[in-house]
């Protein structure tokens, strides 16, 4: 089973990223995490690469920043339910079922949110 692992590219890289992969495998102990952070794009920067590998897995979980889903986020879960694919949203550790959309923030809300949250004095 391939879980796509949805979530904010400022985690890439943190503790935060391992922990909620280990929750990933606590919770679908046989699976593989899909991290998008770890996959090498070409020369395609666009969303359409990160959907065709959520259309290549199983379901997809992911992550809020600041209790808000990024651009890219909202993107992959709108189009793993666009595929009936299942989508869950992990928060305290625990998995939720998703079955609508969720709202999400737009490209320049997303930079704003980083700018905020990563760059304040």
């Amino acid at each position: 089973m391939k879980v796509y692992y949805a979530h904010a590219m400022w985690l890439y890289g943190t503790k935060r990223e391992k922990e909620e992969q280990r929750q990933i495998i606590r919770n679908f102990p046989k699976c593989t995490v899909v991290n998008p952070g770890k996959l090498k794009q070409l020369e395609d920067n666009s969303m359409e690469f990160y959907k065709n590998i959520v259309a290549g897995c199983d379901c997809l979980v992911f992550s809020r920043l600041a209790g808000r889903v990024t651009s890219g986020v909202g993107i992959e879960i709108k189009h793993a339910l666009s595929l009936g694919k299942p989508v869950y949203e992990l928060r305290s550790a625990k998995l939720f079922r998703v079955k609508r959309p969720v709202k999400f923030l737009s490209r320049e809300e997303t930079r704003a949110l980083f700018l905020k949250l990563f760059h304040s004095n």
